[in-house]
């Protein structure tokens, strides 16, 4: 019978996050990170952000859409300075806008 020799670079594949850990620790070293998880994903927040060719959306999971602003940068010619971001940039005079 032939036996393979494992490589010694070979890695074991990469887990989700709490998966392998709550299988091989002890049961309170398991509960401290379940918990921890819990605590930590009160300050986490699913966003979503569309940066589409006529206007820029910014979707926060249960509060909706938050921000949707024209795609529209005004740039200063000749220092390259930045002068207005979406609606406001919009406004501006067209002659802003022409290069």
């Amino acid at each position: 019978m032939l036996r393979l020799k494992k490589s010694r670079y070979a890695r074991e594949p990469r887990q989700r996050r709490g998966e392998a850990q709550h299988a091989t620790c002890p049961l309170p070293c398991a509960k401290l990170t379940a918990m921890l998880d819990r605590i930590f994903g009160l300050f986490s927040h699913d966003i979503g952000i569309d940066l589409g060719t006529a206007n820029t959306l910014v979707y926060v999971k249960g509060k909706g859409i938050l921000i949707r602003e024209p795609s529209v940068v005004t740039i200063h010619k000749k220092t390259k300075e930045v002068l207005a971001v979406g609606a406001a940039a919009k406004r501006m005079p067209l002659a802003c806008h022409q290069a």
